[in-house]
């Protein structure tokens, strides 16, 4: 297949699946988990690290990893085709699911409304929260407290400080809502650069990259 219509068929995937994301208020349990899972590459060779802990710790629950060759290049705002098939495989292996799920992307804000996180939650139909260190898309409004972000005049994300005087950008993914959002990666960030699940997932995904055997 042309490569061109390729992705304009991506493209139109992601325009189909984001009708389909759900903001809705995330009800918690008391004793809750979250997971994290994030992608490191060498060449076209991609190694998605999950990670499960406790809503509120530093402590992992459980670690698993997935590999897949002949990943896809980079495209700008089709990043689901390079990151979901990794991520996918590693979830698929998971007996135990989180409540939500991080993901090291953008959800909503994106400029068909259906960045990786969104992407995942809609194919899974989990709850996720879209975690970026940069804005892909949208218009930050810095005179609110957080900073939102706003896609077509919707409030879909969020800009936070991190423990390290950073910045991250965070969105809805699915089945939440932005004040979940807010709160759950509010309260997990503790003094990272990231929330703790993502912070290791990056962590566990690039030590296992570096592997000999990988």
């Amino acid at each position: 297949m042309n490569p061109r219509i390729r992705y304009e068929n991506a493209a139109r995937v992601q325009v189909i699946l984001s009708k389909k994301v759900k903001i809705e208020p995330l009800n918690l349990p008391g004793e809750s988990f979250l997971g994290g899972v994030d992608v490191a590459y060498k060449r076209n060779l991609g190694v998605a690290a999950y990670v499960l802990m406790k809503y509120g710790s530093k402590e992992l629950e459980s670690t698993d990893y997935a590999t897949i060759g002949k990943l896809l290049p980079y495209i700008p705002g089709l990043f689901y085709l390079r990151e979901a098939p990794p991520i996918l495989k590693v979830l698929s292996r998971q007996t135990k699911k989180p409540h939500v799920l991080l993901i090291n992307g953008h959800g909503l804000a994106h400029p068909r409304k259906m960045g990786l996180a969104s992407y995942i939650g809609v194919v899974l139909d989990i709850p996720t929260i879209g975690v970026a260190r940069n804005l892909l898309y949208g218009k930050v409004d810095r005179l609110t407290q957080p900073p939102l972000i706003f896609v077509d005049g919707l409030a879909v994300g969020a800009v936070l400080r991190t423990g390290r005087k950073g910045e991250i950008y965070i969105s809805i993914g699915h089945k939440v809502t932005l004040d979940d959002a807010i709160r759950i990666i509010s309260d997990n960030i503790f003094d990272l650069s990231l929330p703790a699940p993502l912070w290791y997932a990056d962590k566990l995904s690039k030590e296992a990259l570096a592997l000999k055997n990988l």
